[in-house]
């Protein structure tokens, strides 16, 4: 017998309210395989904020030991963004940039701002002080409110309190949904992370404190160390092009950092103080194996160093070369030390 018909209505009201509320599902990401002609097809859409170095929604990270001048390169890189000007011989895509520091205080920041002139109209912005409350939530909310395209965060640890640095699933983690939020708002970050003081390390680009974790989330990832006083710089890059061994320098005139060529050229000039203050205290001219032998340098450093302070005119040189008379040095006048002219005089 066929139900009433109020009965009826009812079963379709409830079976029409019970498809109401259901929850939505997911989609399920279910991707096809990509042919060989559709890879050799695929066009290369990276939109670069540093050219061939960061580009827009990465991961990036800049280690190095403390004072190895970490800070004031990256505030540099911002700012150079913020113009839209060419930073180490790279162009930038000008854009707004923020600098987070919990690591200094606003006084101290300022003392870089002034050294590299940062102007009122510049656009970059920041903070300075201590962590923001959800401070992953925060970063976030203050990008997408100021519309922030690179945004520097100095240090690592200290700003995500990652307690287990060395651990990787640990580190993985917390990054991941980091790395894919900075990647959907369309913001590359930058952290400032410690390095270890392991010259293996630094010479393979490793150095980051922690877990190897830590570089693997940083497809992106640069390096400042120091080397008898020269700051060298050096990347390990997903996509783009590497810098290998850069030689860094501060600009006298502006404040900002330029390239002052390679890590070889810094080890000359490292070469060249060392054959001043061993040429300060010598009366007579010297060959180049006495100075090889009372020196501690590689012979082609040597050489290379003593060519270039000839050519300026910083050293004197004797003889005719060869065994029988062999090039001898001398410091130049202007660079001998007053005792070393007066003993000469007396001569």
């Amino acid at each position: 017998m066929p139900l009433p018909l109020e009965r009826r209505l009812e079963r379709i009201f409830n079976a029409a309210k019970n498809e109401q509320n259901k929850e939505p599902q997911q989609e399920e990401f279910w991707p096809k395989l990509t042919g060989a002609a559709a890879m050799l097809n695929h066009q290369d859409n990276t939109e670069w904020l540093w050219k061939d170095a960061i580009p827009q929604g990465s991961a990036s990270m800049l280690a190095g030991q403390p004072r190895a001048g970490k800070s004031t390169l990256a505030f540099n890189l911002a700012l150079a963004m913020s113009r839209g000007v060419e930073f180490l011989r790279r162009i930038t895509n000008k854009c707004t940039t923020a600098y987070i520091s919990v690591d200094s205080s606003i006084t101290e920041m300022k003392v870089i701002a002034d050294a590299v002139g940062l102007r009122p109209t510049d656009n970059m912005m920041f903070h300075c002080g201590q962590v923001p409350e959800r401070q992953i939530d925060w970063l976030f909310d203050v990008i997408k409110q100021g519309q922030i395209k690179f945004a520097v965060v100095d240090t690592f640890q200290r700003f995500l309190r990652i307690e287990e640095l060395k651990d990787s699933s640990e580190v993985t983690r917390i990054l991941d949904p980091i790395n894919r939020q900075a990647e959907a708002v369309g913001c590359a970050l930058f952290w400032l992370h410690h390095s270890g003081k392991s010259k293996e390390m630094i010479s393979n680009a490793t150095s980051a404190l922690g877990s190897i974790a830590i570089k693997g989330m940083s497809p992106y990832y640069f390096e400042i160390s120091r080397v008898d006083d020269a700051r060298i710089f050096r990347s390990d890059l997903r996509n783009g092009q590497n810098f290998d061994g850069t030689y860094l320098k501060i600009d006298r005139v502006t404040g900002w950092t330029v390239m002052a060529g390679t890590s070889f050229d810094a080890m000359v000039e490292a070469a060249e103080k060392r054959i001043v203050e061993f040429l300060g205290h010598e009366t007579e001219p010297v060959t180049e194996k006495a100075m090889l032998d009372c020196v501690e340098l590689r012979r082609q450093l040597l050489v290379r160093a003593l060519r270039r302070m000839v050519k300026r005119g910083d050293v004197d040189r004797m003889g005719y070369g060869g065994r029988k008379d062999p090039f001898r040095y001398m410091l130049a006048p202007q660079l001998m030390p007053a005792e070393q002219k007066q003993e000469q005089y007396r001569e």
